[in-house]
């Protein structure tokens, strides 16, 4: 019978020991400033005799990026940027709680959007993790429960990052995995953001929401200011509600006097929400992920039956928006609005210029200045594991806050040393890696209930 193994621990030669911190890195956080990174000379030409070794279309994963553009953080723990609202459809916003299955797409819409804000300042990509590595982490909320999270990266090549998110007492389970591909463009380079994650509830017959992410990509880096951004279309769609969301996010390259250094699409999502059975515009989204969020609802939900509920001072409770004494939530009363947009065409991805959202009917959807970040728990790095994302990483990060970055070189150059020595010495043994919280499941990763019950959470 053939070996299994999962990736040894090792220990760079020389390393400093271990911070105890499990304070998130400075960085990370909200910012509504552009993604604009300006090189210094040194720095610039390293990024430029590396460009010219590139060819138009290349694949970047095997190519060796300079220190100085990464965050310091593997993508295993920037996931957690998508959790990082969890009153948004935990508590007062509990999504089981919401009986108009409009009212509950918009929630989930609205969720999905608000992670995008959390990021650190200029041009900076997260560690690639290795094989093996794995970022865990947990969250009190206010009504005292718990939630759980855990990605792991199932595959080296090609990369995947399999994750989990998980609240026992709210019923609410989230599971994806991320298979990043980059692409050299000219003067921009691309991360396409393939992969999926889902959330379902058990506790509405396993209503199920399958989302997609958009892309990211790097401008100006053979000339220009070098910034980020993201583009192209993410969709959210839900077999149980028969609904479905298509949202462009703009690219500041397509706005009006982009050339002139336009900034009208920085930012910029715009998308619609329809019923799948004949295509009608059931809502709105407009704004800035960066900044504020609308949404107009179109017309009534015919999806699913409904049934209105009032708390004790007779406020509703039934729809995403509260108001007093009426009875009726706001985006059911513009739900009655049957504007000309549902009868202009447009493209199936996107809002035609003839669909922009009405202003008078835009309803407040998220507001970055407004919104809390609820803190993660981590343990503390002399207690992980060797593999865990920021013990495995923590010398990389020590010589990047340091602005070392021939230490921090270093310290990444042994750790991907070392992850090719283990794959080459486990396939010259014919020893076959196994993942640790996931199972493969056809082309899904399944997270492991099991290893979850008996040992990983507890240790946080």
């Amino acid at each position: 019978m053939q070996s299994t193994s999962t990736s040894p621990p090792f220990e760079v030669p020389g390393s400093p020991p271990p911070s105890d911190s499990g304070a998130p890195p400075p960085e990370a956080g909200p910012s509504t400033e552009p993604d604009v990174e300006v090189l210094d000379e040194e720095p610039r030409s390293i990024l430029l005799a590396l460009i010219s070794q590139l060819t138009i279309g290349m694949d970047l994963h095997r190519v060796t990026l300079p220190t100085f553009i990464l965050e310091t953080r593997s993508m295993c723990e920037r996931l957690t940027d998508f959790m990082s609202h969890p009153d948004l459809i935990i508590g007062e916003n509990s999504i089981p709680k919401i009986q108009d299955p409009v009212d509950r797409f918009i929630a989930i819409t609205r969720f999905f959007l608000s992670g995008w804000h959390i990021r650190p300042k200029g041009v900076k990509k997260p560690y690639n993790p290795v094989l093996g590595e794995f970022f865990r982490c947990t969250w009190e909320l206010p009504d005292k429960s718990t939630s759980f999270y855990v990605c792991e990266q199932v595959s080296h090549h090609p990369p995947i990052s399999a994750y989990t998110y998980i609240n026992p007492h709210h019923n609410i389970y989230i599971t994806g995995d991320l298979r990043p591909k980059s692409r050299f463009l000219g003067n921009s380079a691309a991360t396409l953001m393939q992969g999926s994650f889902r959330v379902r509830f058990p506790s509405l017959s396993n209503e199920e929401y399958c989302i997609t992410f958009p892309n990211v990509y790097v401008r100006g880096i053979l000339f220009g200011r070098m910034f980020m951004e993201l583009s192209d279309v993410a969709t959210i769609s839900c077999e149980e509600t028969g609904l479905q969301a298509n949202l462009e996010f703009k690219s500041k390259a397509s706005s009006p006097g982009a050339l002139l250094g336009g900034e009208r699409n920085l930012n910029a999502v715009e998308g619609c929400i329809q019923r799948k059975s004949d295509g009608v515009d059931i809502a709105l989204v407009s704004g800035k992920w960066s900044d504020a969020l609308f949404v107009e609802r179109l017309a009534q939900s015919q999806s699913l039956p409904q049934q209105q509920q009032t708390d004790s001072t007779g406020n509703s409770t039934d729809g995403l928006f509260r108001t007093k004494g009426s009875g009726t939530p706001v985006a059911k009363r513009t739900g009655f609005i049957q504007g000309v947009l549902n009868g202009l065409p447009r493209l199936p991805y996107a809002l035609s210029s003839a669909s922009e959202p009405n202003v008078e009917n835009r309803e407040s959807l998220f507001i970055v200045n407004e919104a809390m970040i609820l803190s993660k728990n981590i343990a503390p790095e002399s207690d992980m594991e060797e593999f865990e994302s920021r013990r495995l990483w923590r010398h990389v990060t020590q010589g990047l806050q340091e602005r070392n970055l021939d230490f921090a070189t270093e310290q990444k150059s042994a750790i991907e040393d070392n992850q090719r020595t283990v794959c080459k010495n486990r396939e010259d043994a014919k020893v076959e890696w196994v993942s640790r919280f996931f199972v493969p499941v056809g082309d899904e990763w399944k997270f492991d209930i099991e290893e979850y019950v008996s040992s990983i959470f507890f240790q946080c």
